[in-house]
């Protein structure tokens, strides 16, 4: 059954799937009406601020509660769009602009030809229209309301032309064979070079989520042919050679993403340059170690001993241990140990995530921040314009670095100065 109505409450809502359960008031068929007006309904849909005028396909699960299968935006009176121009949506719009708006250029907001000359209207009326073309194509390809959340949050009211030149890209951001279905969809060859490309980076994604930067020739073969079959991998492997997104090394019979294999290669390159500049410490005072001890009520074990004595020299180091094992209290240790040895130097704390660097704060009591915000990285940066803050202090602890992925390490050891201290903890893992 279909119906226009006006979208009245938001009784609950998941952000992440879209589901919703919400009130509208009919315009027609007001006879099913509940005794407050409107009728519950239930469905995933946009979100909708209150008097959006809209179409629904429900039916019915019983007295006053309708399921939505679709719903799209619908200028069906001109009462309706009035009250909707006029409810504090749309900015600097009260009720006598929108009836003139309305007696000049009638009262179809959507779909009028007059209104992209209006950008305060045609913003967010296009954005409803673009939203509800995305869901219903990810939804009818398997996709999600989070797969299309995701897309329109990036591109916004130009994500259906970012699927209509190369619907490949997308593949950042949702998973492959959601875009791979819409894509045969449209009518794609599968041997498509953006198509092509696409599973060569959905392979090398598989290997990477296992903590490898590379794939050999024969594990890519057999991975690209569970994508898909009918694609004979040498035909790939042709792409590759003509590809700068990825590399190949024709001696090992490997094959990397490009931008990883320059990120390991700078990694190593790193690590190198900071041993070879390495400088040596004082040897290890255990006084001061007893003194820290004695202020904390508590003695370090013979593991975390030892971690006071990667401080004897300068450079990359690694501290592993599983949860409980004290990873934190070590952290502290070195911390203390630091500032009563060595009160010049300059130290800073950092995770990949918040609520690592809150841990880290509330059990140090040093500031520590996201690693994001310290290399004053944004994730979702231009490439041509990407950039990141040199780490001046001396020591550097990063902890959870079990979710640093190669591109960030390799960022990180590139910004350390030479002579630093680069103290990475986290789970053997």
């Amino acid at each position: 059954m279909l119906i226009n109505c006006v979208y009245k409450k938001t009784i609950f809502r998941d952000e992440k799937t879209g589901d919703c359960i919400f009130t509208v008031v009919p315009r027609l068929n007001r006879a099913f009406l509940s005794e407050h007006g409107d009728i519950v309904c239930k469905g995933v849909i946009p979100n909708y601020p209150p008097q959006t005028p809209l179409k629904l396909m429900i039916s019915r699960l019983k007295d006053y509660e309708y399921s939505v299968w679709e719903s799209r935006v619908n200028a069906f009176d001109e009462d309706a769009v009035r009250i909707f121009l006029s409810s504090g949506y749309f900015n600097g719009i009260g009720e006598i602009k929108a009836k003139k708006y309305i007696e000049k250029y009638g009262y179809d907001i959507f779909y009028n030809e007059k209104t992209p000359d209006f950008p305060i209207i045609y913003d967010k009326a296009n954005a409803f229209i673009v939203f509800e073309k995305l869901l219903r194509l990810i939804y009818q390809n398997g996709g999600n309301y989070h797969n299309a959340y995701r897309i329109f949050k990036k591109y916004g009211s130009g994500s259906l032309s970012v699927i209509e030149n190369d619907i490949y890209v997308l593949c950042d951001i949702i998973p492959f064979r959601v875009i791979d279905k819409c894509a045969m969809s449209f009518g794609i060859n599968i041997f498509d070079k953006r198509r092509v490309r696409a599973i060569i980076s959905e392979a090398l994604k598989k290997i990477e989520s296992q903590g490898s930067t590379c794939m050999e020739m024969g594990d890519f073969c057999r991975v690209v042919s569970k994508i898909d079959e009918n694609i004979n991998p040498f035909y790939i492997l042709g792409t590759i050679l003509n590809d700068r997104r990825f590399t190949f090394d024709e001696e090992k019979l490997l094959i990397y993403d490009s931008q990883l294999y320059m990120a390991e290669e700078n990694i190593t390159f790193n690590l190198i340059r900071l041993e070879n500049n390495a400088e040596n410490y004082e040897p290890i005072d255990e006084a001061v170690i007893r003194e820290i001890e004695q202020e904390s009520g508590f003695e370090f074990g013979e593991n975390q001993l030892r971690a006071f004595y990667l401080l004897l020299r300068s450079g990359v180091k690694v501290i592993t241990g599983g949860p409980g094992t004290g990873k934190t209290t070590i952290i502290d240790g070195l911390l203390k140990y630091i500032s009563r040895k060595y009160p010049e130097k300059r130290f800073v704390l950092a995770a990949p995530t918040a609520n690592a660097a809150k841990r880290m704060r509330e059990k140090t009591g040093q500031n520590a921040t996201t690693l994001h915000k310290l290399l004053e990285i944004r994730p979702f940066a231009d490439s041509t314009n990407f950039g990141f803050r040199n780490i001046l202090e001396d020591v550097i602890i990063i902890d959870e670095s079990s979710f640093i992925d190669t591109r960030l390490a390799s960022i990180i050891l590139q910004s350390v100065n030479t002579k630093a201290i680069v103290i990475f903890v986290g789970d053997v893992d």
